[in-house]
């Protein structure tokens, strides 16, 4: 009976949220006047390129067109257009909108993980809420959108809840999909091996942990790929320094980006120094791997040198809505939690109709 109500309340809690973010989506795109398709709202920006290699897969040599100038497509793993590819072949659906419904069945199956691994913390009241904040969040936009945030999301609650209940295989699985998702995706084995080693202090069985081998061999199978593809297995780190106006993986220039974001693009810096402080905040509190998901996984943000997608790769982490409804808890303050993020839905959805690259 339970579990029969959760389900209620999530898919009522899922289909509300989607209506509400949709209706957002095309109340911006008519006040400024954009003439874009309902169905392709949610495949714009980073969207279109996913859509590309699930159509046509991987470049071979970056395309000099007007729009190309010379960009890779390699440079986006592999496991999502993957999925869109299968998807399109299962339904004949165009791909804009398998990516749109793969990524929003990820959010759904996200929401009923996540109120899992609150539960095991907190009371079932609590873990409610911190469905609504996560269905609720302005970020929601690539939760629905082409793009890979709710299956890395998805991914990363399945290897956690594994990583809890001792279920060491399904860790392994989930972050080997994680390496094959984004580039940040393998430093989930810093996370794995940790909790290996908590568990190791009890048991001495090391054999037990061998599935923490398995996180990296995504990768290292994409590079042995698109080193007999292009010759080059680092391609996707090459074109991105070379095109993407990214510095590449290095703290050069990263006091220079620095002052440049503090000074044009504050919002970028702001949402980052918030997930910092609720990462203090659940560190505090005890959570001690939770917090440091978000500063380890925006490292590679850190690392391009222009800090891209900072403030996404900060908000599209599972801690970053632990920590706020950490501190919903503490402060009481869930109405004025709830305002902030209709308000920053608005700037977000905003940016997103405009293609801004802040959107990114």
């Amino acid at each position: 009976m339970l579990k029969s109500r959760l389900w209620i309340y999530i898919l009522i809690l899922f289909i509300c949220t989607r209506f509400l973010f949709f209706a957002e989506a095309v109340q911006m795109a008519h006040s400024f006047h954009l003439k874009i398709p309902f169905s392709m709202l949610f495949s714009l920006l980073d969207g279109f390129w996913y859509v590309n290699i699930a159509r046509h897969g991987y470049d071979v040599h970056p395309q000099f067109g007007v729009f190309w100038q010379g960009h890779a497509n390699y440079v986006f793993f592999p496991l999502y257009p993957f999925l869109i590819r299968g998807g399109v072949v299962l339904t004949h659906l165009p791909a804009a909108i398998v990516g749109q419904i793969l990524s929003s069945l990820c959010f759904l199956v996200s929401l009923f993980l996540f109120y899992h691994l609150l539960r095991r913390s907190l009371d079932e009241r609590m873990a409610r809420i911190g469905c609504l904040l996560l269905a609720l969040s302005p970020y929601n936009v690539y939760y629905m959108a082409v793009y890979t945030e709710s299956l890395f999301l998805m991914l990363s609650l399945i290897f956690w809840l594994a990583a809890l209940n001792q279920r060491w295989f399904w860790m392994g699985v989930a972050g080997f999909l994680m390496a094959a998702t984004h580039p940040n995706g393998v430093l989930i084995i810093l996370f794995a091996i940790w909790f290996a080693w908590e568990d190791y202090q009890k048991t001495h069985d090391i054999w037990r942990y061998w599935p923490v081998l398995m996180i990296p061999l995504s990768l290292i199978g994409y590079m042995i790929y698109l080193h007999f593809h292009v010759g080059d297995a680092l391609a996707f780190v090459h074109n991105e320094e070379a095109h993407w106006q990214r510095a590449g993986w290095h703290w050069r220039n990263l006091t220079v980006e620095l002052q440049r974001q503090s000074r044009f693009q504050m919002y970028n810096i702001s949402i980052y120094l918030m997930g910092l402080a609720l990462s203090v905040l659940l560190y505090r509190r005890g959570y001690r791997k939770e917090a440091l998901m978000i500063p380890v996984f925006t490292s590679l943000a850190l690392l391009s040198g222009s800090f891209v997608s900072l403030s996404r790769y900060t908000a599209g982490l599972f801690p970053f809505y632990m920590g706020l409804l950490v501190f919903v808890k503490e402060r009481k303050s869930l109405d004025l939690t709830l305002l902030f993020l209709f308000l920053l839905s608005l700037l977000l959805m905003s940016w997103w109709v405009q293609q801004f690259m802040m959107a990114f």
